[in-house]
């Protein structure tokens, strides 16, 4: 697994309380349905030259990711941010283009997870 952090998600099955919704897969599930839109709003943001929204996305992205354990997905978004905020729109283009192909990677790993915790 890449950089998979087994710790996160045994935080969030640390809460679990019985007869409630798998917060573990209700974590993923976010990740998974919000992901696209984030990641279109930063390269829509990025045309737009509106370095706040991506700043704004990125942090969004960031904290989804870190639910999940996704630590390298947590440090791009993390330079993205920080890049946003000292306003360097190349540099956020440059990286933003790495996202979808780690957060692939990362569904893969979440969904084997998964499959080993059923």
């Amino acid at each position: 697994m890449r950089n998979l952090d087994p710790q996160a998600l045994q935080a969030l099955a640390d809460l679990q309380r019985a007869g409630m919704p798998d917060l573990v897969a209700r974590a993923i599930g976010i990740f998974k349905t919000d992901w696209p839109n984030s990641v279109f709003t930063i390269e829509q943001a990025l045309n737009e030259n509106d370095l706040k929204t991506v700043r704004f996305a990125a942090h969004t992205l960031k904290s989804n990711s870190a639910h999940v354990g996704a630590t390298l997905l947590v440090d791009l978004c993390a330079e993205i941010e920080y890049a946003a905020r000292d306003e360097n729109a190349d540099f956020c283009a440059n990286l933003a283009t790495k996202l979808n192909d780690l957060f692939s990677n990362y569904c893969i790993d979440l969904d084997r997870h998964m499959e080993k915790a059923a």
